[in-house]
């Protein structure tokens, strides 16, 4: 709520006012400010936060994140939104929905313009000498969240008018928060996988009211101090307000809504800690990768922790495990108030289950005892049971957008890890259903479907998408086996999996009695295989299921042999199938 204010500023005019105190009274340049309106979900925005701090920051200008508009929606990895009730009032009037845009000081022509223009709209405010001075003192009770704030004004020259209006808010730093980021990666933001930002400058809320408090009777050498005080709400949105993370800033504004005609910005003395070594697991990185129950896995989690301590963070040890496995790090480094930073694991090492559990812990801050342990540990699952069907070959199907080319690979492996398929490049096909057949080895396997989108945005940007893998007997697509993608749940890469067993069984391979050689081949290729009074097709295939040589040979019984001319074929990994009517045997090979 509003304390008095100082100087007798509550009864007396501004021309009345004693004399200043900490602010500046000589002739000073202005201080622009910079609102960005951006999005969780705009494009280019992490290209606006790249600008705002490598270029308009160490300018002493102030910028301020504001999310707003269509592009500004629910978090898909914490939930709740970074929006304000009062960052969406304050923007309405200046935001020009082109994302990322920004007000350069609400002066005329600096509104709702484009990032690429915003240094150059700073550097033409700051140019220009500022009637006013604002100096800031801020200190933050971090246990009871109460904000005092002080703002001191003093007028080196005469004001436009009579009255100005003293606008004052507060931002925050640190935040961890989804960023759609389509490839921009500013490193300086990206700090855990599945686009976890950390968000500084970001927004929170006025102290004085969405446009200010008049000040009046204003003249040359006019000069107050504007006191306030506040609790701090314990979120906004669904994320945290922590207190050791606020930063204090205040501009003057020739009217509610008119241009600013400086800026300052301070940070808080921070007191009365509740616990001085205290560290906190904010997220744990789990994994779109899975594998068949009893398979073998590895996966080196990426642990987010804060610092919610008064002292810095100088060391910490993280356990983990996932299912029976173990492992642990030992971190350090310099993290100070409401910091955060990603630690990441060394590979634990897993069998895979059908629901697999991954346990982390952290503890020994500082090499003390924590002061909070209520968020030391994280419980989490990943993984589901992977699709078991029979199958001697096997259709994927899939929809994609425009960027398939550009930006899209799939990946069919074995359990031992040799691909069996691999798309990518000039061989999709944009916007459009494409389906690829893959012959399923005899017995029973696991195999691994990796789907990846270097864009980021998925294989259905502004279309639906699919991946389905179905049954393909002869020349009949038959049931669904799996839906690996639907929807564009896709973003950066996923892997999934399913146990197919071939319909040929490992004995009546046997009785087949197949040799490949030589293996490596140069020139020639033999493939010898005691027929059983059936229809043989033979190929030479390459890693994307393509046909490179083939021969039919119908009806025939006992020892068959089939040479392949492989001096023209390019070098590279390769695989031989042999089809008949009662199944399939498929050998890789490689060509020298």
């Amino acid at each position: 709520m509003k304390k008095l204010l100082l100087s007798l500023t509550a009864l007396l005019s501004a021309a009345a006012v004693v004399a200043q105190v900490n602010v500046s009274t000589q002739l000073t340049n202005r201080v622009a400010i910079l609102e960005e309106y951006t999005g969780n979900y705009c494009t280019f925005c992490p290209d606006g936060h790249v600008i705002a701090t490598d270029e308009i920051e160490p300018t002493g200008a102030i910028t301020l994140k504001i999310q707003t508009g269509g592009f500004s929606a629910t978090d898909p990895v914490f939930g709740g939104s970074l929006q304000t009730n009062s960052g969406n009032t304050i923007a309405g009037p200046f935001d020009s929905e082109a994302y990322p845009n920004g007000t350069v000081s609400r002066a005329p022509g600096k509104i709702g313009i484009g990032r690429t223009d915003w240094l150059a709209a700073v550097n033409s405010i700051q140019a220009q000498t500022s009637p006013v001075n604002l100096h800031i003192e801020s200190d933050i009770d971090v246990t009871t969240r109460q904000l005092n704030v002080s703002v001191e004004y003093y007028y080196t020259g005469n004001p436009s008018s009579a009255s100005n209006y003293l606008h004052i808010g507060y931002y925050q730093d640190n935040i961890a928060a989804y960023q759609y980021d389509p490839g921009f990666n500013p490193n300086q933001f990206y700090v855990l996988s599945a686009g976890v930002y950390d968000f500084d400058h970001c927004f929170r809320e006025m102290v004085n009211g969405n446009w200010g408090e008049e000040i009046t009777g204003l003249a040359q050498a006019s000069t107050g101090i504007i006191d306030h005080t506040i609790t701090l709400p314990p979120s906004f949105g669904g994320f945290d307000v922590e207190p050791g993370a606020i930063k204090v800033y205040a501009f003057m504004s020739e009217s509610p809504q008119g241009e600013i005609i400086t800026a300052a910005k301070a940070t808080p003395t921070y007191n009365n800690w509740p616990t001085v070594d205290d560290a906190g697991i904010i997220l744990v990185s789990t994994t779109s990768d899975e594998n068949c129950t009893g398979e073998s896995g590895s996966l080196a989690p990426v642990v987010l922790v804060g610092n919610y301590g008064a002292a810095d963070l100088t060391s910490l040890d993280v356990d983990g495990t996932i299912n029976a496995g173990s492992g642990s790090i030992n971190w350090s480094g310099t993290l100070s108030h409401n910091e955060k930073v990603a630690v990441t694991f060394s590979p634990i090492n897993f069998i895979y289950a059908s629901t697999n559990d991954i346990y982390v812990n952290i503890s020994n801050p500082n090499g003390n005892t924590d002061g909070g342990l209520s968020n030391n540990s994280y419980v989490s699952s990943f993984n589901v049971t992977p699709a078991v069907a029979n199958a001697s070959k096997i259709r994927i199907e899939v929809k994609g957008d425009g960027y398939m080319v550009s930006e899209s690979t799939l990946t069919v492996r074995d359990g031992s890890g040799t691909t069996l398929l691999n798309v990518t490049g000039n061989q999709w096909t944009n916007s459009s259903t494409q389906t690829f057949d893959v012959d399923v080895p005899n017995g029973v396997n696991c195999y691994t479907f990796e789907l990846d989108d270097t864009y980021g945005d998925g294989w259905g940007y502004q279309t639906n998408s699919h991946c389905k893998i179905f049954d393909f007997t002869g020349d009949v697509q038959g049931a669904l086996i799996r839906e690996i993608d639907s929807d564009n749940e896709l973003r950066y890469n996923m892997v999934k999996a399913a146990e197919l067993t071939s319909a040929l069984s490992l004995s009546e391979v046997d009785t087949w009695d197949v040799s490949i050689y030589p293996n490596p081949a140069n020139d020639v290729l033999n493939v010898s295989f005691n027929a059983t009074s059936n229809d043989y097709t033979v190929k030479l295939m390459d890693l994307q299921g393509r046909s490179v040589l083939a021969r039919d040979i119908p009806s025939v019984s006992g020892t068959q042999q089939v040479n392949f001319d492989v001096d023209g074929v390019a070098a590279g990994s390769y695989i031989v199938t042999i089809n008949s009517t009662t199944g399939i045997y498929t050998e890789n090979v490689v060509i020298k």
